[in-house]
């Protein structure tokens, strides 16, 4: 699921026009920014993933992203 989100420009000559851009949901992108990886099946992430770290079916692009395990120590 896209986002679409009207932006603030300014023009040349001072004014102010709105733009569309789309927003991909905070959960397909690491908080620096990057995009995740994305991978279609559980296995292809599973078969990608180092030791410490879990697939998980995204609720937004219904697609599979590693995460990090958070385990108390």
């Amino acid at each position: 699921m896209l986002d679409c989100i009207l932006e603030a420009r300014p023009l040349p000559n001072g004014s102010h026009v709105l733009v569309p851009r789309v927003r991909l949901p905070r959960t397909c992108r690491r908080l620096d920014g990057v995009m995740k990886v994305a991978f279609d099946s559980r296995s292809e992430a599973r078969r990608a993933r180092p030791k410490n770290q879990h697939a998980y079916r995204c609720p937004n692009c219904r697609q599979f992203h590693l995460a990090t395990d958070r385990r108390p120590a």
